[in-house]
């Protein structure tokens, strides 16, 4: 039997943003129905009246139905690359390469997108939206100085420069990284929503 619950795409894969996205808006609608058929077979029960034990279930199922509310909220305004673009740089990936595509991250100001993100082992090479490269750069940068880490970063808004970057490096994932490499690695990892 398939299972329908297991997503198709994993977390950084081309397509998981909308994919995330649609199951987390059924998810929210399911809890919400769940909620109201909860309070109304309450009322039904009991004359009308909503001082019973199923109003109190109704409105601890809205509870977790506001949480899966913010997950929406948030990634709602941010739509996935165009397929071009997502063809460019899938014909450039290496093996050995954390590749995150449509990454959405937060950040303290705000909830940030990066049209790709790649973890080389020695590098990190973000590609955003040109008003958002002082941003992340800053971000970063900062993370980097205060884990002391090793790896070079680059951020750019532009698609060819971007693709610069990306030729230039030909290092890859090895077990002998550094633990600054390993830090970083596992930041970008946890920070992908």
């Amino acid at each position: 039997m398939k299972n329908i619950f297991k997503y198709r795409h994993q977390k950084g894969e081309y397509g998981y943003l909308n994919e995330r996205k649609r199951r987390v808006f059924l998810h929210l609608l399911f809890l919400l129905c769940v909620a109201a058929l909860i309070f109304v077979l309450g009322l039904a029960l009991n004359k009308w009246q909503t001082n019973n034990i199923f109003t109190v279930i109704a409105i601890l199922f809205v509870l977790p139905g506001a949480r899966t509310l913010i997950n929406f909220i948030v990634m709602a305004p941010y739509k996935k690359m165009s397929n071009e673009e997502f063809q460019e740089l899938k014909a450039l990936e290496r093996s050995g390469w954390d590749i995150y595509y449509d990454a959405v991250f937060s950040t303290p100001e705000k909830i940030r997108r990066a049209k790709c993100m790649i973890f080389t082992g020695e590098s990190l090479l973000i590609y955003l939206d040109k008003d958002e490269v002082k941003i992340i750069d800053d971000y970063f940068s900062n993370i980097f100085n205060k884990r002391m880490s090793d790896v070079r970063l680059f951020v750019t808004g532009e698609k060819q420069s971007f693709i610069r970057a990306i030729m230039i490096n030909t290092e890859s994932i090895t077990d002998d990284m550094t633990s600054g490499q390993k830090d970083i690695r596992e930041f970008v990892r946890v920070s992908v929503l």
